[in-house]
């Protein structure tokens, strides 16, 4: 795996609840962990949220693209909307 390295510029109340949360993992764990080693796990679940998110708005997608079917090709069904309101408006 290859890795790369990042620079963060960070706010005194990120740098220090980042610190906290490598506090907390060292406790649980048993060892030190670095903060860098805390950020990178912040990283790893945002990410996998994020993919999460992606993953139902997928789902979502599918799911509506089965409701109304497709449009047909060249047709404006705007229009044909339009037109028919003016038709129920009449003259």
């Amino acid at each position: 795996m290859k890795l790369h390295r990042v620079q963060v510029v960070l706010e005194e109340d990120e740098w220090a609840e980042v610190q906290r949360l490598a506090h907390r993992l060292a406790l649980i764990r048993g060892r030190r962990v670095s903060a860098s080693e805390a950020l990178k796990e912040l990283v790893a679940r945002g990410l996998a949220e994020e993919a999460k998110r992606k993953e139902g708005y997928l789902a979502l997608l599918e799911e509506l693209s089965h409701l109304g079917g497709e449009a047909p090709i060249g047709q404006d069904l705007m229009e044909e909307d339009r037109r028919a309101h003016d038709e129920r408006l009449g003259p």
